[in-house]
């Protein structure tokens, strides 16, 4: 391999150039990654963006950050051109490995849910092509093993991503060929499913908390109905029936029997239909939104529905203002309070539809001409802190 110095127009990561001018390393590339040059050796655009994180992944201070995101971009952008080449085992060997030493690699909780992101569209990608089943058993085997021994931090990525499991086997289902073994694959859905199940049983049963807060009027036996899709009656169901699919010999069966159980993303998706089910469900139709409200609140302090809360955070905006302009809440200050707790906490996270919110609420409250709920507003937001404008420096050489 030829060696150049950092300031090779091959390179593309600022980072990595900036790591050659301060440790003095002579970039080389391992002969191990050989393959995923040669089989874009034709593609001299290519070529040399594949040399970039190649030389990045070589370096002894690795940006794995950037590393797993242009691993992406060759895994899927590529993939029609290695698929047909000889060396389509090895390189998809390289790339599921590489994958998975960035995830063990990555301390960043959210650079690491987007490798495990990656890997696992990767996999669909693979599961998905019939020509590539029958030549890379091995190393799609092998990936799923190693992530279903990822420690249970890790691995609770696996079961949150939005490219859950349940899409590979479907697609293994479609066009594995005869003889390949699902066994390994089994033992990761296995495992992801189980895990699902029992973090929602550590969760408070909604079922319990409604009829203990008194936060609506359907009649119990009908919003024991609402809930049950959300409740800890049917996981505890769910959790039996994994451990009877568990006992199934045949692995296609089990498979089969494994994809038939709610995802992650499904349940949270029952979450987030649930305010307007029991909006849609109140008997007392005064106290709609109210209900409304202190749930979408309930659903703000639950930590697997994270992937709604932005959107969560702005129906609590639609449904607030509609309980002050409703004049429907004996309380309306405490709600106004425990929104703006919620707003205080995840204003970082979700700056614009936060500052929207406020301004919505503030429009509700001004327009209802009512001292108390003024006065609370303008502290509240007061409290909310201000953010200084974010100025850095006009050029990597400014001072």
């Amino acid at each position: 391999m030829p060696q150049v110095t950092f300031s090779d127009k091959r390179f593309e990561s600022e980072a990595l150039r900036r790591n050659l001018k301060e440790t003095a390393y002579t970039p080389t590339i391992d002969t191990k990654y050989k393959p995923l040059l040669e089989v874009i050796h034709s593609y001299p655009g290519l070529h040399k963006q594949t040399e970039a994180f190649l030389y990045e992944l070589n370096h002894p201070l690795k940006n794995w950050h950037f590393i797993i995101t242009e691993l992406k971009k060759y895994a899927l952008k590529n993939f029609s051109i290695y698929e047909k080449s000889t060396h389509a085992p090895q390189v998809v060997a390289i790339i599921c490995k590489t994958f998975l030493e960035g995830i063990a690699s990555l301390t960043d909780a959210d650079h690491r849910q987007n490798a495990v992101e990656y890997t696992l569209l990767y996999l669909e990608k693979l599961a998905s092509s019939r020509d590539m089943l029958h030549i890379v058993h091995n190393p799609l085997s092998q990936c799923c093993k190693k992530l279903s021994e990822l420690s249970d931090e890790t691995f609770f990525s696996v079961v949150t991503s939005f490219y859950p499991l349940h899409r590979i086997g479907k697609r293994l289902v479609e066009n594995a060929p005869p003889g390949f073994d699902l066994s390994i694959f089994n033992t990761l859905l296995l495992r992801s499913l189980r895990r699902c199940y029992e973090y929602w049983m550590q969760e408070e049963d909604l079922a319990m908390w409604f009829v203990d807060k008194k936060t609506t009027s359907i009649p119990d036996a009908q919003l024991q109905a609402m809930l049950q899709s959300v409740s800890h009656s049917r996981f505890t169901s769910l959790l039996a029936r994994l451990e009877h699919i568990s006992n199934i010999e045949s692995p296609a069966s089990r498979l089969g029997s494994l994809l038939m159980l709610p995802t992650f993303q499904q349940i949270v998706k029952d979450f987030r239909d649930l305010p307007d089910h029991i909006a849609k469900g109140e008997t007392n139709g005064s106290l709609t939104y109210v209900h409304q409200l202190l749930t979408l609140l309930k659903m703000m302090a639950i930590s697997g529905l994270a992937s709604i809360h932005e959107e969560t955070l702005r129906r609590i905006n639609e449904s607030l203002s509609n309980v002050i302009q409703s004049h429907t809440s004996k309380a309306p200050g405490l709600l106004l309070a425990r929104t703006f707790d919620i707003l205080k906490r995840d204003i970082h996270k979700y700056p614009e539809t936060a500052l929207q919110a406020v301004q919505n609420i503030g429009n509700a409250v001004f327009k209802g001409k009512e001292s108390n709920l003024v006065d609370i507003f303008i502290r509240y937001t007061i409290s909310l802190g201000f953010q200084g404008p974010e100025i850095g420096r006009t050029s990597p050489d400014a001072p």
